[in-house]
């Protein structure tokens, strides 16, 4: 499904429900999400969605869930921020090292090597080498809590939380992230940004972690940047993997 970099979150649901023909209620009954919840949502009035029902209308408009949830953490509102994630989902691993590296050098004090990235109300620093798993890993640790009792009060299997902190699940069920991050007191939204991306992509990683430090007027500087830099990357309108 081609999409166009100023698209919006509803926008995009909007054009997939409209092209498999499917009206509001329709696409609400397959999905089980109330047909006026989605409108909301195409309207763009709902800046951060439950991940349960962006899951249910993907899996109904056969659309990529984690991308969409990728780009809704960074809210609906943030034009440069949806521009450069789209942009970057389409990068090979060799352009996501060189942009790095030139973010770095033009943006030190979003880059350094420890974020405080606000994942809790402490401000839990993070180091950018850290993975997803070792983030949930070491908050279960710090607030004493074993692998079976978090299992217990998250309602995720002890097994899955224990693979996901291995690294052994690339892509985690986004509702399982949340009843994780719940518990463990950590920001789901920001936790998920990272899953969307793949455990293994460190530097997807670091440039969520950077972006959500800077302000819009740095953001959009960021583009410019990346866009001069990378105008393959930053077409108008791209054939993206948002369809299964």
């Amino acid at each position: 499904m081609a999409i166009n970099y100023e698209e919006t979150f509803g926008q995009i649901l909007r054009r997939k429900r409209l092209q498999l023909g499917m009206g509001l209620r329709e696409l609400g009954r397959a999905s089980g999400v109330c047909y006026a919840t989605i409108q909301r949502m195409e309207d763009d009035q709902i800046q951060i969605p439950d991940p349960k029902k962006v899951t249910a209308l993907a899996d109904v408009l056969k659309l990529d869930p984690l991308f969409l949830l990728s780009l809704e953490d960074a809210g609906v509102e943030d034009k440069n921020f949806r521009i450069i994630a789209r942009a970057v989902h389409k990068m090979n691993k060799k352009q996501r090292s060189q942009m790095l590296k030139r973010l770095r050098a033009a943006f030190p004090e979003a880059f350094k090597n420890t974020l405080s990235a606000d994942l809790d109300a402490g401000s839990m620093a993070v180091n950018d080498e850290e993975t997803l798993g070792q983030i949930i890993h070491r908050k279960r640790l710090q607030l004493g809590m074993s692998l079976r009792e978090l299992g217990r009060a998250s309602g995720v299997c002890y097994v899955v939380i224990m693979r996901i902190e291995k690294g052994e699940v690339k892509l985690a069920k986004p509702e399982n992230v949340k009843a994780i991050a719940d518990v463990l007191h950590l920001d789901w939204h920001f936790l998920l940004s990272l899953e969307g991306a793949g455990v293994e992509d460190k530097d997807i990683r670091i440039i969520c972690r950077a972006a959500k430090k800077m302000n819009q007027k740095q953001r959009r500087q960021m583009l410019k940047l990346l866009r001069e830099s990378f105008p393959e990357a930053f077409k108008k309108t791209s054939s993206d993997d948002l369809d299964d």
